[in-house]
């Protein structure tokens, strides 16, 4: 009954693909990347990120908000968040069209079956069509992979901006308050 599946979820990864690129053209990037981020999101397909990385936008605003940050440092927080946006919607782009890729390799796979005959089902040698899932699946975790990496780069570029100071108050992890709370109570047990 899901062999029927996979070649409509193809088309609607293309589609998912197309509309990034739509939304792009059509707004300024920091729209843009919200409405993308809100869409992405309520999708159950596996392309958003988990911890750290999606936060990225998240500490943008809180450096900014940072009332020591200067003009400049602004600036370059601004130019550092815009530059992940792209970075970020572009490895989006390229995940959704590798999806649709394994859809269409998984497709082929269930067309080739035959759930009656056993002959017809892939057991012992790989065939083009299982290498090519595969591939299609390694391919899947490598981009997840570098869309991962974008952020921690980016996150760093923030620290770099920032300074040791200044990150500390919003580095991810344990927030500075929480930090120095546990701190002096370690030091009242003592």
């Amino acid at each position: 009954a899901t062999r029927a599946a996979f070649s409509p979820a193809s088309e609607l990864a293309k589609l998912d693909a197309t509309l990034v690129q739509s939304l792009c053209v059509a707004l300024p990037m920091p729209l843009a990347f919200d409405v993308i981020a809100s869409l992405e999101k309520s999708s159950p397909n596996g392309t958003r990120l988990s911890g750290m990385p999606i936060r990225i936008p998240q500490i943008a605003r809180e450096a900014i908000a940072l009332p020591a940050v200067t003009k400049e440092q602004v600036v370059q927080l601004t130019a550092a968040t815009h530059e992940w946006q792209i970075s970020d919607v572009a490895n989006l782009v390229t995940i959704l069209n590798g999806y649709a890729d394994f859809m269409n390799a998984a497709s082929a796979l269930a067309k080739s079956m035959n759930p009656d005959d056993p002959q017809t089902w892939p057991i012992g040698e790989l065939s083009p069509t299982m290498k090519r899932i595969q591939q299609q699946l390694a391919q899947r975790v490598e981009r997840l992979q570098a869309r991962r990496a974008i952020a921690k780069s980016t996150r760093e570029k923030f620290e770099a901006i920032l300074g040791p100071e200044l990150w500390k108050s919003i580095a991810p992890g344990v927030p500075a308050r929480v930090s120095a709370r546990v701190s002096t109570a370690a030091k009242d047990l003592t």
